[in-house]
């Protein structure tokens, strides 16, 4: 098993234990944590695709920042996925320009 797939199952690991972690008794019903009012099709749901898909995505960036420990690390790998795209998106447009350009060879 790789480092990232450490790091996301150690990810879900914690979240699965804090979602099922029972409120202490001394805490008053105003410091409980509040679920999203978002109905059937609410942010936990989505948190939980947003899960699925980068446990299974063959982006090779994504996983690294659901799983980053520290916002740090997420913004350090969020830049680095962004930065990836941008440059795909550069040499695609090139490309596609080279490609339009019909150039004759005589």
């Amino acid at each position: 098993m790789s480092s990232v797939d450490n790091d996301v199952s150690d990810l879900l690991r914690r979240l699965s234990r804090a979602d099922h972690a029972a409120p202490s008794a001394s805490s008053s019903s105003s410091q409980r944590r509040r679920e999203p009012q978002h109905g059937a099709a609410g942010g936990r749901q989505h948190h939980e695709e947003l899960k699925h898909f980068a446990q299974t995505t063959s982006l090779h960036g994504v996983p690294r920042v659901i799983s980053a420990r520290s916002v740090v690390g997420r913004v350090f790998w969020s830049t680095v996925c962004l930065a990836a795209f941008l440059m795909f998106l550069g040499n695609s447009a090139s490309l596609l320009h080279q490609y339009r350009s019909y150039p004759k060879k005589v």
